[in-house]
């Protein structure tokens, strides 16, 4: 399924590129520099100066090494993150975090980011266990590079958590939560802009649980990140596309929490809410999704919601013909036919269900 990308979208990566290119200018000018003054200063007979230029050069040069990696790296995801090829991504960082390694700059301080970033593909590709101790890594090298990284700890730790709802290990990721919320507050005085992401992972957890019980509470932590969301200055470093995808993320989840209340209007509002971040900026979209989409559209089908249901599913079904093996794929395919059959449509089943038949019969040659 072809997908369209908005123009204000593939300007932003453009832009994007054209920064972290800038950066890497820089850094080999600045490389080029000292070398030039290396080389004159041995012609002009200042053979100690020269050496020294030159060592200060390839020190400054190997330190940066890590840093070119990363801004050359950003580049190369870019589009890829477009065409949601997640493989790739997560080779790339993989490869490149070995290579540092052999260099001995695996404890480079933008080594956690690297492993966040291999970890959220992972995530994304349903590789859970992998994406969890990926994460695990993260925080530890974080952790061991700088205690003060409050932010930047408490978000490696909620990774952690959102691994392991992925994998349905409820007791074990609430308790990595409440160390996120803990280790924050320890550090800071909340409530802070990280609080937001604290209070959406926690209301995340409570709505997957399928305890009903536990929907007021769910509700009430969704209720208090929005607001934050909505009202508190965002620190230095989290950008603005970070910003809406999370809200954008909030939105799912509150229309999942509305559709679990029975609550039509709610979850229609919120719904619409969501399709609109992801028809503005696809790259919202994730198979991370695709588990919360199915249970939305499932919800709408029982009160007979069968327009909202319709656009999640047409939706949920975008990444799963693309996602195939996604352990949620089938169950879009499940739900979508039976959108189909209680709106009268049984002859677009077959079809609809094709795509995964053929790959299947791919994946056995």
């Amino acid at each position: 399924m072809k997908r369209r990308i908005p123009p204000v979208i593939i300007n932003e990566v453009r832009m994007k590129v054209i920064g972290n290119c800038f950066g890497c200018v820089v850094l080999v000018a600045c490389f080029a520099a000292f070398l030039c003054y290396s080389i004159a200063s041995i012609q002009s007979g200042s053979v100690i100066q020269g050496l020294g230029f030159a060592c200060v050069g390839l020190f400054l040069g190997w330190q940066f090494i890590p840093s070119l990696a990363f801004n050359l790296l950003q580049n190369y995801s870019s589009r890829l993150l477009l065409d949601r090829d997640y493989a790739r991504i997560a080779s790339a960082y993989s490869r490149t975090l070995v290579v540092l390694e052999k260099l001995r700059l695996g404890k480079s301080s933008l080594t956690p980011s690297m492993l966040v970033q291999v970890g959220l593909m992972k995530l994304y590709l349903a590789e859970y266990e992998s994406a969890e101790q990926l994460f695990r890594d993260a925080f530890t090298a974080c952790a061991s590079i700088d205690q003060r990284f409050a932010g930047t700890l408490t978000i490696f730790r909620l990774n952690i958590g959102i691994a392991l709802i992925a994998q349905d290990k409820y007791a074990e990721a609430e308790s990595e939560l409440q160390e996120a919320v803990r280790l924050l507050q320890k550090q800071t005085k909340p409530p802070t802009f990280y609080t937001a992401y604290t209070e959406l992972a926690l209301g995340s957890l409570k709505l997957h649980c399928g305890d009903p019980e536990n929907l007021n509470a769910a509700q009430e932590h969704l209720k208090t990140a929005r607001a934050l969301l909505e009202t508190m200055k965002a620190p230095y470093g989290v950008s603005a596309t970070t910003i809406r995808q999370t809200t954008a993320n909030c939105d799912l989840l509150s229309a999942y929490l509305f559709a679990a209340k029975s609550d039509s209007k709610q979850s229609h509002m919120y719904c619409q809410r969501f399709l609109t971040w992801v028809k503005n900026d696809p790259r919202f979209l994730t198979p991370l999704f695709l588990k919360s989409l199915n249970r939305i559209a499932a919800k709408h089908l029982e009160f007979e919601g069968h327009g909202d249901a319709e656009q999640l599913l047409e939706t949920a079904y975008s990444l799963a013909s693309e996602c195939p093996t996604h352990p949620h794929s089938g169950t879009t395919l499940d739900c979508f036919e039976r959108l189909l059959l209680l709106t009268n449509r049984p002859d677009e089943v077959e079809d609809m269900r094709r795509w995964l038949r053929a790959d299947h019969e791919l994946m056995v040659l």
